[in-house]
């Protein structure tokens, strides 16, 4: 059964949605192919379908029609200021520049003292912050 089959099978309009490292990969697709959720993204930013990150053939095929489409949903993206994505494969450029803003325009960024595993490093701060934002009346 898919994420969104999961979803969509308990019969809820709206879903919060938490992904880490490749997790977060699949959650943001789940929001860009379902709009009824809001997205939480550790550690990897949610990044378009391009000639630069075109993972498989089926991949590429499959993800076509959403050539373009942004992610609408109210998204938060945290990340640590020491993760080795963030600081070495480009993720502290794309988070500050205007592509990732450009396909995901309803985004808060936090920026966390810490690594990879922020989420289980800094376990108290990762859980307030997602709290807070999906606690906001907006989102519901």
């Amino acid at each position: 059964m898919s994420s969104h089959q999961t979803c969509d099978g308990m019969e809820s309009q709206t879903a919060f949605v938490v992904g880490h490292d490749w997790g977060a990969e699949v959650a943001g697709h789940l929001c860009l192919f379902r709009p009824g959720r809001a997205l939480v993204s550790l550690g990897v930013p949610f990044r378009p379908r391009s000639k630069e990150l075109k993972p498989t053939k089926l991949d590429w095929e499959l993800l076509g029609p959403w050539q373009g489409v942004k992610i609408a949903v109210p998204t938060k993206f945290i990340v640590g200021d020491k993760d080795v994505g963030f600081v070495s494969f480009g993720t502290k450029d794309c988070i500050n520049g205007e592509i990732f803003k450009e396909f995901v325009p309803n985004v808060e960024v936090v920026v966390i003292d810490g690594h990879h595993f922020i989420q289980q490093e800094k376990a108290e701060p990762v859980s307030n912050e997602i709290s807070c934002f999906l606690s906001k009346k907006s989102l519901l």
